[in-house]
């Protein structure tokens, strides 16, 4: 075996809806979670808004320490490190089931009231096109504390009928937000007030 093959693996991942990669050669210290992302790459699926989970088409979970339950692979494994039963003369087939977990994602006005405000749609796609803001709060937030400025993703609520729903002003309300980028948290300013930005010895000085 020469150091090329050696280095690299036969990848050949399998999904839904005519989604195929492979089969190719890659690096067998390429994470999971790389392939993942080339994986919607190539389906042009929205990495923000969709996730993937990548199992081996006949190895069950409890088989595999590698294997995360419903999940499958887990992400920081590398493709070199899969166990032998695999690994098959340096090549191994996966399965991908694509899932959209978000349908949208948007910024947070800077017009921000404490605990709630209001998201800007960007990338509007063919669900329910015509909203382009929605009243997001942070009782609906996931994990984090809302902020003006947040690239967020987010879904619409609905009714049970799967339209959008608007509360009594009429507002559509963003639902299972979970946060993308958020801007740097402002500098705290420093000599404010009479102090003049004066230690307190040199106020003790002057008194």
């Amino acid at each position: 075996m020469d150091s090329d093959s050696a280095d690299t693996v036969t990848l050949s991942v399998l999904g839904f809806a005519g989604i195929t990669w492979g089969p190719m050669l890659v690096k067998r210290d390429l994470l999971v979670r790389d392939v993942k992302l080339r994986i919607l790459v190539h389906g042009r699926k929205d990495p923000d808004l969709h996730r993937v989970a990548l199992f081996h088409p006949t190895l069950g979970c409890e088989k595999v320490d590698c294997l995360n339950g419903p999940d499958g692979l887990k992400d920081y494994a590398s493709i070199g490190a899969l166990p032998k039963e695999m690994l098959l003369e340096g090549a191994v087939e996966l399965n991908a089931v694509i899932g959209k977990e978000h349908s949208c994602k948007g910024y947070v006005w800077e017009n921000f009231r404490g605990s709630w405000g209001f998201v800007k749609r960007v990338c509007i796609s063919e669900e329910h096109p015509s909203i382009e803001s929605l009243f997001i709060h942070q009782n609906d937030c996931i994990g984090f504390g809302l902020r003006p400025g947040m690239f967020v993703k987010f879904n619409i609520a609905e009714d049970k009928d799967g339209n959008p729903k608007a509360d009594e002003r009429g507002n559509f309300k963003a639902t299972t937000v979970c946060l993308i980028s958020s801007p740097p948290l402002p500098a705290k300013g420093r000599g404010k007030g009479k102090s003049k930005g004066k230690s307190k010895r040199d106020l003790v000085d002057v008194m």
